[in-house]
Parts: structure tokens; sequence; C-alpha cells
């Protein structure tokens, strides 16, 4: 397996790849539910430095695939039929009071391009005596473009976004299409990353 290969291997994962290693114990899991109190906080966040961490993520994504030097350690997905980004949000200059913030940012921003969330979750494990905090938003096309006649738009496919916070918190985007005739071809990916951090 070439070292490119093992790269995505450890920051995307592979089907089985976890066989053989310590599971990590649950403490706590379910939908994610920001409070009244949280919103609030995010959004005086929002207002004071959005515009701030989307410049400094962009920056440092451009200067990533131009293959120059950034502190966010981005790494990039491309395939067939799913394409991603992930990079490393405690590396940031911008203040995140909150690392959910980023999340929610970017979330906020895909919604905005004709998606739903369908789903959200959260886990709170430990392993190996450190606590992991997992968040992930799954955002698919309204039900209602997949009706009728196919072929339907899947616009940029389907998205998942995911925080994991550890050591170090890492924010992740991978983007999943369709490839049968069922489904026009989706929107190219460096489209939604530019719409993203515009």
């Amino acid at each position: 397996m070439s070292f490119a290969n093992e790269v995505i291997k450890k920051l995307f994962g592979k089907p089985g790849s976890d066989k053989g290693s310590a599971k990590p114990f649950i403490l706590d899991s379910g939908k994610i539910n920001r409070s009244a109190t949280e919103l609030k906080n995010y959004q005086a966040w929002k207002k004071d430095h959005a515009s701030d961490f989307i410049f400094e993520v962009k920056q440092n994504a451009l200067f990533s695939q131009q293959n120059l030097t950034e502190r966010l350690s981005f790494v990039w997905l491309n395939t067939s039929t799913a394409n991603g980004f992930q990079f490393n949000l405690s590396a940031l200059k911008t203040p995140v009071d909150e690392s959910w913030y980023a999340l929610e940012l970017i979330k906020e921003r895909i919604i905005n391009q004709e998606y739903i969330v369908t789903h959200s979750e959260f886990t709170i494990s430990e392993m190996q005596h450190q606590l992991h905090k997992k968040e992930w938003f799954y955002l698919k096309t309204p039900h209602q473009m997949r009706i009728g006649v196919p072929p339907f738009d899947q616009r940029f496919g389907n998205i998942q976004l995911e925080m994991n916070e550890t050591m170090k918190t890492n924010l992740k985007l991978t983007a999943t299409t369709y490839s049968d005739r069922n489904y026009n071809p989706p929107i190219p990916f460096e489209d939604l990353v530019d719409t993203v951090f515009s």
C-alpha cells in the first residue's frame, strides 16, 4: 500500500480497519440538541468571528492544494464517488470558543445550498484514559427533489460533516455521489468548497 493510501486510510477510515483495536467505552450519546443558551452564544461568536474563521480556513485550504506551508494540516480525499477534506481545528488562530461552532457554521452554509439535515449524533467516549467527543451531521437534498421520473438532481451528493475531539480537534467533510443513471452528474466538489468558504 502506498504512503498516500496509508494516510487516507488513517484519516478517512476503511471498513473493517478497526479490527484488533480496543473499543471505546461510550459515556454518552444521542441526537445533537443545542440549548437556547448555547445557540445564543454561537450566534454571538458567529457575528464576531465567522468571517475570520472562513477566511483563515479558505486560505489554508488554498495553500494546501498548492503544496505551500499551512497550519491546519489539510488532507484531501478525491475518488470517483467520494470527495472530502479534513483539517486540524485546534491549530486555528481565529478564536473558536466551542469546537462545535465551526461544525455548525459549515452546516448552515451547506443548508443554504438546498440541503437538509437528515441525521445528527454525538458520542462521548473514553479510550486509553482519554475522553473522545465526536459529533456528526448527515445532509441530503430534500426528498421532494427525488420524486418523479429520474434522473434526479443530486447537487453535490450526500454530505457528512464530522468533528472529532481528543488531543486535537479535527473537522472532516465528505461528499459521496451516485454514478448510476438515476441521477444527474453531481456539481463538482470544488464548487462546494468555494460555496462553503466564500
